[in-house]
């Protein structure tokens, strides 16, 4: 309304014009944002920057992508060293699947502001949409150790989450350590530090990551599970029975973890009661996976 006033009383004013059309932008009246942009630009003879990236704006909100880019070109031309057109233009690009434009433009907003965060992660982005883990990994880690997204926990999240996936076990603790120090209440977090320990071989820690986690989330059988496996692995078969035990308690836990629990009774010298348990579970016919994992061990 402010801004719809000013242009009653100023009409040949491009910024009034400029300005209510950024107004209909928040309220996500695109269409009607555009013929205001336009007489922006007009009255300004086109010598206007603002409404060239507000056109961009409305343009790819309405799915006019080829618009859109053109508007943010027009926008560089006047403007060449502004890094947030540059990433623009690139999630333009990639919205089109052009990933080398995406990808030149994203380093050329990084060239132009060598700690955009932001830059780096949709750089990564583009990298991870072509399958190229390693280019992916090292934009995500760059984006949230070295650039300005080191409060923001997608950075993290991609760059912990792809660090496991590629077995760099102590980048991925880094990462989900991280994101426990912005957030502590994320729980998913918590358990994948504990893999990531898990997976390093370092027992003690993930232990500990798995323990907190099954404290904090009680009707999870996942933290659970994963601490009785660690007990496993540190030849406590006992401790993981209880746990394997109380795990599969918990509602909607999973049929297989009968097959851990199973497995607890052979190691404790139980052998009647663990075969006992798998002819059970070869029986059964509510899950085919479990019950063919039983028939085989069976056999064994």
């Amino acid at each position: 309304d402010f801004w719809q006033d000013i242009l009653k009383k100023a009409p040949f004013k491009a910024r009034a014009h400029n300005n209510y059309a950024i107004a209909l932008l928040k309220e996500r009246r695109y269409q009607e944002a555009i013929p205001y942009l336009k007489q922006a630009l007009q009255l300004q003879k086109g010598d206007y920057w603002d409404p060239y990236t507000n056109l961009s704006i409305a343009y790819s909100n309405l799915g006019q992508i080829d618009n859109a880019i053109d508007a943010v070109k027009s926008a560089l031309r006047m403007n060449p060293r502004h890094p947030e057109s540059f990433n623009s233009l690139g999630l333009l690009f990639q919205q089109q699947e052009k990933f080398n434009d995406a990808e030149k433009a994203f380093q050329v907003a990084i060239v132009l502001r060598p700690h955009y965060g932001k830059a780096y992660f949709n750089l990564g982005q583009t990298y991870l949409m072509q399958n190229e883990l390693e280019k992916a990994w090292r934009s995500f880690k760059e984006c949230c150790i070295n650039g300005d997204y080191d409060t923001v926990i997608d950075g993290f999240a991609k760059y912990a989450a792809l660090s496991m996936h590629l077995e760099k076990f102590d980048d991925a603790i880094t990462g989900y350590q991280k994101i426990l120090e912005i957030d502590p209440s994320i729980p998913e977090a918590r358990m994948n530090l504990g893999n990531s320990y898990y997976f390093k071989g370092e027992l003690e820690p993930a232990l500990e990551a798995y323990l907190q986690t099954a404290r904090e989330n009680p009707q999870d059988f996942r933290p659970l599970s994963n601490t009785a496996q660690v007990y496993l692995k540190m030849n406590q078969p006992e401790k993981a029975l209880e746990l394997f035990q109380k795990a599969r308690s918990v509602p909607d836990a999973p049929l297989e973890l009968e097959l851990k629990i199973a497995r607890c009774f052979d190691a404790i010298g139980q052998h009647d009661t663990s075969v006992a348990l798998l002819k059970k579970l070869a029986s059964q016919r509510e899950d085919p996976g479990t019950k063919e994992r039983a028939e085989a061990l069976l056999r064994i």
